[in-house]
């Protein structure tokens, strides 16, 4: 009987039950917080201002390359106001920075496996002043809140930075990517060179005070030593960032694409009474002048020589307008100290370009259009999309995109997210490769033809990161899309993206790989979480802002998480006496043999029991399919079981039949989406870089 002043076990099932309700604390967060604890002595400590001082000298950490955290005073100048724009007075504020070089360096001296992961880099690409490590930045706004709401005072500018050596596995993992900076927007926007001059600010913290460039020393936690040079390399992020870092006029200027000197928006109909220019829908590249850093400097040199002359504002802003970059004396481009190579280092980023707002919805929905007039209803679609069976990892997110056809009614480009848009496009192409075999489709022939070519390009861009991708490869298909794309719909719906995925080909070439915006997003949650609790936007909003987001990020970089960098199986258990015996008889003998019911075959790329994969094995001349058993970690290796399905033909497979199969972990390339057939039989929606079954 328990005494009286001991609550029963139901008493403290019923009091942890009530913790957090009054602060809304998630019941996933309570229970990482009560695990913290149950193995751990109860701090003496705990109210706010403890957990604040102790979450300030996580990042308060002085290195012998400075402190992590850092700042710069800047007056915000008087603001008139204006129609659009209340009055505000001048004012000083501290923008705060993540000062990368002491980040690197403390990160190196800790025994963790983004050390480790550091110091092979060093190793293997022995970086010097003439071949320094590639620096790549990235720069977006996040709007914290309620986005409806009639002043968004949390509205963000963040900018991440990471290395391209790390590689692009490595890369597509959010743990690679590192705050730099955070700053409101309303502050960046009073800033003499707005967002151009914030993202310099950023940047100069590399050289400044000390020039990466020119070599800094790391020491790791057994005391080795290596050097350490880097340069900015890469600036990827959206048309709207990009235009506003690099000061371009952008896709809504007459000059629509900063790397070509003559393409005009054929919108404009320019190219009718000049001949030296060349409209926007042009698809040979040849036949444009394309931008060199060279001409870039030279086109902003002669706006500040002419912003200093007798010039009027009208015909200024006229020259602006022709030349396709503005003047700004205080951004990114003028940095003599940076010396940034606009051309060079400038990268489109892919997701943007054919997912958010892209060439994809654009597409689907003139496509849905036309199979509307043949009788092919948005709801025949939608019921088709709930057949399929998508990989447990996005199936738990909630990004499968079954729902996009939900309502019946899109008349334009498909709405829906750019996860959606990846994880439904192969199905839409299955769904008209059925339909070709079974119905008439030859009024819309030129129509799914386009589509099909857009989804190849698809396939080729997400297998940029594993290296399957040719410069020459992605060219040609983006160029066989884009005449399907003219052939079927003309030059109505042709935009500035369309364009634009004409460089990246011309980008994968010299860099070796296309830095996609994927994993940003995913940390933008991050940023979010973090500006959402602080409501109160003072005057240290952003550091309070930037503080718990580089304690979340130190955590996940000197902890030990399920997620490593290059994949690995997740939470192994002792395995049962009955795969004990499987695995005896296909490996022999071992010493440990643990199993798992996820794995990570890349960074972000979580692969569960009974998802159906696509491996690529050397002995094999075929990629092989099939659905996963278990996952084992079998001393130092880890194996991979599959149920392999047998071919049939025009993507069908047959699902029973041949005996369990076990690969090394690493072959896993892709998980499936499938669609169950009778007689035990699937059609899977095929990536066209795989095979042909």
């Amino acid at each position: 009987m328990a005494r009286l002043h001991e609550p029963s076990l139901h008493a403290m099932a019923i009091e942890v039950g009530r913790l957090g309700r009054r602060h809304v604390i998630s019941r996933s967060g309570l229970e990482a917080v009560l695990k913290d604890l149950k193995d751990r002595e109860f701090p003496s400590a705990i109210s706010r201002q403890t957990v604040k001082r102790q979450r300030d000298t996580t990042v308060e950490v002085q290195t012998p390359l400075g402190c992590l955290l850092s700042s710069y005073s800047v007056t915000l100048p008087e603001q008139k106001k204006t129609a659009k724009k209340p009055a505000m007075k001048a004012k000083s504020v501290e923008l705060p920075f993540l000062a990368p070089l002491p980040l690197l360096y403390h990160l190196c001296a800790q025994e963790s496996e983004f050390a480790r992961m550091m110091r092979h880099v060093l190793d293997r690409y022995k970086p010097s002043r003439q071949q320094p490590l590639s620096i790549l930045a990235y720069a977006d706004e996040i709007s914290p809140g309620n986005v409806l709401a009639h002043r968004l005072e949390r509205k963000v500018q963040v900018i991440y930075w990471s290395i391209k050596e790390f590689g692009p596995v490595a890369l597509s993992s959010e743990r690679c990517w590192f705050l730099a900076g955070i700053a409101r927007s309303e502050h960046v926007k009073r800033l003499p060179g707005k967002m151009s001059e914030y993202f310099r600010r950023c940047l100069e913290q590399f050289i400044l005070p000390i020039d990466v460039r020119e070599g800094i020393q790391v020491r790791f936690a057994d005391g080795h030593c290596s050097m350490l040079f880097a340069a900015v390399d890469v600036i990827v992020a959206d048309e709207v960032a990009l235009k506003e870092m690099i000061d371009m006029k952008g896709a809504a200027g007459t000059i629509c694409c900063p790397l070509c000197r003559n393409l005009v928006d054929h919108k404009s109909e320019l190219h009718h009474h000049q001949d030296a220019f060349v409209p926007s829908t042009t698809i040979d590249l040849s036949l444009v002048d394309a931008q060199t850093d060279a001409s870039v400097k030279k086109i902003l040199d002669y706006l500040e020589e002419q912003a200093h002359g007798p010039v009027s504002k009208a015909k200024f802003s006229k020259m602006t307008q022709a030349l396709g970059f503005n003047y700004n004396p205080h951004g990114l481009l003028r940095s003599a100290e940076l010396d940034i190579k606009a051309v060079s280092v400038l990268m489109f980023d892919w997701m943007h370009c054919f997912c958010v707002a892209g060439l994809w919805n654009v597409e689907a929905g003139l496509l849905v259009a036309k199979l509307q007039e043949i009788g092919i209803t948005q709801a025949d679609l939608h019921e088709e999309l709930q057949k399929f069976i998508w990989p447990q990892a996005i199936r738990s997110r909630g990004v499968t995109g079954q729902k996009i056809f939900a309502k019946g009614d899109q008349n334009e480009d498909i709405k829906c997210s750019a996860s959606e848009c990846l994880s439904v496009y192969s199905v839409l192409r299955l769904f008209l490769l059925e339909a070709m075999q079974t119905q008439d489709l030859h009024a819309i022939r030129a129509e799914c033809d386009s589509y099909l070519r857009l989804c190849h390009v698809l396939d080729l861009l997400q297998q940029v990161k594993l290296g399957k991708t040719t410069p020459r490869a992605l060219e040609v298909a983006v160029v066989a899309h884009l005449s399907a794309f003219k052939d079927a719909y003309q030059d109505t719906r042709f935009l500035p993206k369309h364009h634009y995925s004409l460089h990246l080909c011309r980008m994968l070439h010299p860099h070796g790989t296309l830095v996609s915006c994927w994993c940003h997003e995913r940390k933008h949650k991050e940023i979010k979480r973090h500006a959402e609790l602080i409501c109160n936007t003072w005057s240290a909003w952003e550091r309070s802002v930037m503080v718990d987001a580089a304690c979340d990020m130190l955590d996940s970089l000197l902890e030990d998480q399920d997620q490593s960098f290059y994949g690995g199986i997740c939470q192994p258990q002792e395995a049962p006496m009955a795969t004990k015996q499987l695995l005896y008889r296909t490996l022999g003998a071992f010493r440990v043999a643990k199993v798992a019911r996820s794995a990570y075959y890349a960074p972000g790329a979580r692969v569960f029991k009974d998802d159906v994969v696509i491996c690529h094995v050397e002995d094999l001349n075929d990629p092989l399919l099939g659905q996963v058993l278990f996952f084992a970690s079998v001393d130092d290796a880890e194996w991979v079981c599959l149920q392999p399905w047998e071919p049939l033909g025009s993507n069908i497979f047959n699902c029973e039949g041949l005996d369990p199969v076990l690969f090394g972990l690493e072959c896993i390339r892709d998980t499936c989406i499938f669609k169950p057939m009778p007689e035990n039989q699937a059609a899977v929606a095929a990536c066209s870089t795989w095979a042909s079954w």
